[in-house]
């Protein structure tokens, strides 16, 4: 997950402290309601009634009223406690390399080792390949079948985008419906082989979604390769952007490299 912006900050922090002010004013309510008639009664009522003497029952009465008195800062300690837990979540889901749904890399750790990876292929003179993979039509599904039959969907294509990689290759999810595939030492036919072996596997892949329906997944896949003109990590991923752009346009399911621009 990426860093938590302010909005969102500022948003969860006025929800929370707004029910922490709900939560303790219900609290002293249902106690005075709780504990206030049954106090009345014994230090009003039971005396004339049963003739009991009075003090010990206002003294009983009083006790009867410490919890409405002791909820609300028991409720504030609650609270704070749940804020602290919930901004050590926020922050283990931020540190964490992994995306939730797919498995694969999150956005924020995926570009940190891509830009370590180009760093080295410049520095040691050797190809790097960088792959945008979508999904086809995913929104057709989700239409159709729900959201979680989509999400079952970008399941299957992650593992599938992962299983072929080296242990040095990298996948990461780049975007709601797009994948990103980082193949360090492979030029521009190793990455275009990787590409249509994924996309030819996929079609393959019977997906069985939540509702028992049986779906299968069509990707388009722009490559770009590391070069003189193309020597950056922003670089490549808006020529392998221009590249899915350009596979979309032409039909989907279907590679489409980025070619080198004239100096």
């Amino acid at each position: 997950m990426s860093a938590e912006s302010p909005l969102i900050r500022r948003l969860r922090h006025h929800l929370l402290a707004h029910s922490r002010r709900r939560a303790c004013l219900g609290l002293v309510l249902a106690g005075l309601m709780l504990c206030l008639p049954p106090a009345a009664v014994l230090a009003l009522a039971a005396e004339p009634l049963f003739g009991w003497p009075g003090s010990p029952l206002r003294v009983l009465a009083g006790l009867l009223l410490m919890p409405a008195l002791l909820l609300p800062p028991l409720a504030l300690l609650l609270f704070d406690l749940l804020a602290l837990l919930d901004h050590q979540r926020v922050r283990l889901l931020d540190l964490s390399p992994q995306d939730d749904l797919t498995r694969v890399l999150n956005r924020r750790h995926f570009f940190d080792r891509a830009e370590r990876e180009v760093g080295l292929s410049l520095r040691h003179g050797t190809p790097l390949a960088l792959l945008l993979v979508d999904i086809d039509r995913l929104a057709q599904i989700n239409a159709t079948h729900g959201p979680a039959a989509g999400d079952r969907v970008l399941q299957v294509v992650a593992e599938q985008c992962h299983r072929p990689l080296r242990q040095h290759d990298l996948c990461g999810r780049h975007g709601g419906e797009e994948f990103a595939l980082m193949l360090p030492g492979t030029g521009r036919d190793g990455a275009l082989t990787v590409a249509e072996r994924l996309r030819r596997a996929l079609p393959e892949q019977r997906i069985v979604l939540p509702d028992g329906a049986v779906v299968s997944a069509r990707v388009s896949i722009g490559v770009a390769v590391l070069a003189p003109d193309c020597a950056s990590l922003p670089q490549l991923l808006s020529r392998a952007d221009e590249a899915l752009h350009r596979a979309k346009r032409e039909g989907r399911d279907r590679v489409a490299c980025a070619a080198p621009r004239p100096s």
